[in-house]
């Protein structure tokens, strides 16, 4: 990693070491690594995001570009090109949510609100909606994870308990789950002062 890092996108590094992106930045930071890719933006790019910022999102513009996300948001700030951050639900998609959540996969969910899916999951969250068609963490599988969690990867632990990715991820950003030492948890019975 330490080769590779701001040398390849991070998206690249997470799938050649079976981790997710967010756990290559919190890596590299621990590493105290940083991403040192600055070269100059060419007027070709300049002019692609003029004509494609408002409709197309930051990742798909960093893929194109062959930059990182964060590269395009600061040309876009530098540019003075500003998007609607937070844009409000109407009451009729929040009722289509309430309605459709659990009943229809999430990408598709997405596609018919006109929405990305992570917009769509954390739009349901607030909502406190509940997908019943995933199966609900036993004891023992969770028993499973603080185990495993730091020995195996993600799609590992996705094949051995019948998940997918994104819920290992999920149930691993929990407090006191996984026992990650990269990110300040407290197990339960424990409190700030006490070291963990």
């Amino acid at each position: 990693m330490r080769d590779w890092y701001g040398k390849k996108r991070t998206v690249e590094i997470s799938k050649v070491l079976d981790r997710t992106p967010d756990a290559i930045r919190m890596k590299a930071q621990l590493f105290k690594l940083r991403a040192h890719n600055n070269k100059p933006w060419t007027e070709e790019e300049i002019d692609y995001i003029r004509l494609h910022a408002l409709v197309m999102n930051n990742s798909d513009l960093a893929e194109k570009l062959n930059r990182s996300v964060s590269s395009v948001s600061h040309q876009l700030n530098r540019m003075g090109i500003l998007r609607k951050k937070n844009i409000s639900w109407s009451v009729d998609e929040v009722n289509f949510m309430k309605k459709n959540y659990g009943k229809m996969p999430v990408n598709e969910l997405a596609a018919c609100l006109n929405s990305s899916r992570s917009s769509v999951l954390g739009k349901a969250h607030i909502l406190k909606l509940q997908n019943d068609r995933a199966p609900k963490y036993t004891s023992k599988d969770k028993e499973y994870l603080r185990r495993y969690y730091l020995k195996k990867s993600n799609n590992e632990l996705a094949r051995a308990l019948g998940r997918t990715v994104g819920s290992i991820e999920f149930m691993a950003g929990k407090p006191g789950l996984t026992g990650d030492p990269l990110k300040q948890r407290f197990r339960k019975g424990r409190t700030p002062k006490q070291k963990v």
